[in-house]
């Protein structure tokens, strides 16, 4: 990434030194890429947009102080995908939406041997090492079919006694108002987590 002062990567939100998260467990991003297909969007990080709790939250989980997944919610524009894209420059990792997953899966039903495509593919996302699922509760109202989805995602992330493989989780919603548009089995499992409600916008207006 270019080196500029309104750009940042997760050590210097976070203020931590290389070997911090090495000795923690965590591997930088050349030696943990993500896989193919799951690439993050080209936005800017910009340090003034992460609010402090966030970074805090961030320490916690990736210091084993707190469990994955971590999940950031409330409005927009309080810094909560931003923090999530430095990590994925730190550690490397895959980014996908709620939408672009469902996609995706309904994509398999249009070829043939879709069973075996859709295995394949949630292998991906099992063995990515970082994995950040963006814009949950985007819709007010969701399917059966979409919450199987999340599900999915979220079994095969983090559900024991498989290991919790580090996860962040992306809502402008809070908890209490995803319970309203999610089943209990999907709020379980985000609130087995770490979870971070932000507010206040703090996008920069040029």
């Amino acid at each position: 990434m270019p080196d500029s002062p309104n750009l940042c990567s997760l050590e210097v939100c976070t203020g931590f030194q290389v070997r911090d998260w090495v000795f923690a467990g965590i591997k930088r991003g050349a030696e943990r890429r993500g896989p193919r297909g799951f690439p993050p969007p080209d936005k800017p990080r910009e340090r003034i947009k992460i609010a402090s709790d966030v970074v805090e939250a961030i320490k916690a989980v990736t210091t084993g102080c707190k469990p994955w997944p971590l999940v950031l919610c409330g409005e927009a524009g309080s810094g909560k995908t931003c923090a999530a894209l430095c990590m994925l420059d730190h550690f490397g990792g895959g980014y996908t939406s709620v939408g672009d997953l469902c996609a995706q899966i309904n994509g398999f039903w249009d070829q043939g041997d879709s069973a075996n495509r859709a295995r394949l593919f949630w292998n991906k996302i099992e063995d990515c090492y970082l994995m950040v699922l963006d814009e949950l509760g985007q819709r007010k109202t969701t399917s059966d079919a979409r919450n199987e989805v999340v599900k999915k995602f979220l079994d095969v992330r983090i559900d024991l006694p498989n290991p919790v493989r580090p996860t962040v989780v992306i809502s402008n919603l809070t908890l209490d108002e995803m319970s309203c548009v999610y089943p209990d089995p999907i709020i379980s499992r985000l609130a087995g987590g770490t979870v971070v409600t932000t507010s206040g916008d703090r996008r920069v207006i040029k």
